[in-house]
């Protein structure tokens, strides 16, 4: 049980990362796309 609640928030975890990762590049061409 306890296995299985930790597995699934590190995935989250691992998924909020990615998620943030996407983001923050999507913010860095939107002045290129602007301009």
């Amino acid at each position: 049980m306890m296995a299985s609640k930790l597995l699934s928030e590190q995935q989250s975890m691992t998924g909020l990362k990615v998620a943030l990762r996407i983001i923050g590049a999507w913010q860095a061409t939107l002045p290129l796309r602007v301009a």
